[in-house]
């Protein structure tokens, strides 16, 4: 069970939509601002990688309250810097429902 009180980052959380980017291939933008919630967020890594330019990947993992609207190809906002999610979010589930939603994402720079 994940106390309410240890729940303090506010995270915004973007929807994005579908545009078409310079070279007419899809790409997922995300929305200029959307509803905050609080979430336990953690960094899991951070790579560096040399083979296609110079680029640093941070992973992040949060758990947040159930029954926030997330997918996919949402993004969110964490102290005014925006992340990709990076996979569909995992609902955990408890007897009584709906208990948390762990959610994984990334910024590439």
């Amino acid at each position: 069970m994940i106390p309410a009180d240890l729940m303090t980052t506010p995270v915004e959380l973007l929807a994005s939509s579908e545009q078409t980017g310079a070279y007419g291939t899809p790409r997922r933008v995300p929305a200029d601002s959307g509803p905050t919630v609080y979430g336990w967020v953690e960094q899991e890594s951070s790579v560096e990688s040399a083979a296609d330019g110079q680029r640093l990947v941070d992973g992040w993992k949060a758990y947040l309250p159930a029954g926030i609207d997330l997918d996919g190809w949402s993004h969110v906002r964490v102290a005014g810097v925006v992340y990709e999610l990076d996979g569909a979010p995992i609902v955990h589930n408890t007897p009584a429902g709906p208990h948390h939603v762990e959610a994984r994402w990334r910024r590439i720079r």
